[in-house]
């Protein structure tokens, strides 16, 4: 579910032409249905942990209706190593008549699985041990043909310039900064992928 669409109480039940979150999880419903693996883990917003969401509600509700009993937890990557301050609930199911449980016993185990959760912090990692060496090939190749799509795409008519720069500087004025603090520092501007970016994107 997108994190746009949460201020729909209902975007899970009732398929919305904006959104695909309802046809997703019809999907996920039919799969699980179909195929009914012992335990299902998921992740979606935040929102997803609030016990008065309409949407968490319904999710429970559908994934009961085919055996599976659900319980949920935010959890912050940034303690689980990734380099992000993103929060995302995380979706435990586990499927009664598979594992031959009472729904009272399933619940009793996801409880213990959450209160888990905190034991698996670990220190983050530094953003450089998740990045690939820059002689890296798949680097290379992907540079070679960011560059290639610079070139086609470089070309931008006057009026469309003209529109974003206002745009931008509306922004700016809006929110009472300058241009020029909005440079980008001397040493990415220097690097090689930063002039392989559109000018709207290099400001």
């Amino acid at each position: 579910m997108s994190k746009k669409y949460t201020n729909k109480s209902q975007v899970l039940k009732n398929a919305d032409d904006n959104s695909t979150s309802h046809t997703t999880f019809e999907g996920l419903l039919s799969f699980l249905a179909n195929h009914r693996p012992a335990t299902w883990l998921g992740e979606n917003v935040d929102e997803m942990d609030k016990v008065t969401s309409e949407n968490r509600c319904h999710m429970i509700d559908k994934l009961g209706e085919i055996g599976y009993v659900v319980d949920t937890q935010v959890v912050h990557s940034s303690v689980h190593v990734a380099a992000t301050a993103r929060r995302r609930t995380w979706i435990i199911a586990l499927q009664c008549n598979v594992l031959g449980l009472e729904v009272d016993e399933a619940r009793s185990i996801l409880k213990d699985m959450i209160k888990y959760i905190p034991s698996l912090q670990v220190k983050q990692l530094p953003l450089k041990d998740f990045l690939l060496n820059d002689k890296d090939k798949y680097v290379s190749e992907a540079f070679e043909n960011a560059v290639k799509v610079h070139a086609q795409s470089s070309a931008e008519s006057p009026a469309s310039e003209a529109k974003w720069k206002n745009d931008l500087t509306d922004l700016l004025r809006k929110k009472h900064m300058s241009w020029r603090k909005c440079r980008a520092p001397k040493a990415v501007a220097e690097g090689r992928w930063f002039s392989t970016l559109p000018a709207r994107d290099r400001m």
